[in-house]
C-alpha cells in the first residue's frame, strides 16, 4: 500500500526538483553563449590559446570538471584575461568555461606573484597577435 509523503516519494521529488534546476541552468548557460559574437569567441580562442601555451597545458581540460592545481591556475587566467580584454560580462565569460560566475570573480581575486608575472607575459603575447593580425 503506497502512502503519500513516504520517503520514497520525497525522494523522488527532490530528484525531479534538482532535475529542473538543472535544466534551468543549462537553459541560462546556452543562452550567454548565444550572446557571445563571433569576433569575442575570436578573441576568447586566442587567450585561451596564449594562456595554454604560456602554462604548457592542454586546452581541452580548462572547460571540463577537473580542479588540479594547473588547470585551475591556466583557467583562472584565461577568465581574468577574458575580463581584462573583452566587454564581456561574468555570466558570458562563466558559460564560455562552462563555470558559474562567481569563478570568475574569484579569478579576479587571486593577487600573487607568480599570477601577475604570467598575467603580464599572457597580455604581452595576445596583445601582439592581435596587432600582427590587424596588420595583415
Amino acid at each position: 500500500m503506497h502512502r503519500p509523503g513516504t520517503a520514497l516519494e520525497k525522494l523522488r521529488e527532490q530528484v525531479a526538483a534538482e532535475e529542473a534546476r538543472h535544466a534551468t541552468r543549462e537553459q541560462k548557460r546556452l543562452r550567454m553563449l548565444a550572446s557571445i559574437t563571433p569576433s569575442q569567441v575570436l578573441l576568447l580562442a586566442r587567450i585561451v590559446e596564449a594562456c595554454v601555451h604560456e602554462t604548457i597545458h592542454k586546452r581541452p581540460i580548462l572547460n571540463n570538471r577537473s580542479r588540479t592545481i594547473h588547470t585551475c591556475f591556466t583557467r583562472h587566467l584565461a577568465m581574468y584575461l577574458a575580463r581584462e580584454l573583452t566587454t564581456l560580462s561574468w555570466e558570458q565569460i562563466g558559460a564560455y568555461f562552462d563555470r558559474d560566475h562567481s569563478t570568475v570573480i574569484h579569478s579576479h581575486q587571486i593577487d600573487t606573484p607568480a599570477f601577475k608575472q604570467v598575467l603580464l607575459r599572457i597580455i604581452s603575447a595576445v596583445r601582439q597577435s592581435t596587432t600582427q593580425e590587424a596588420a595583415a
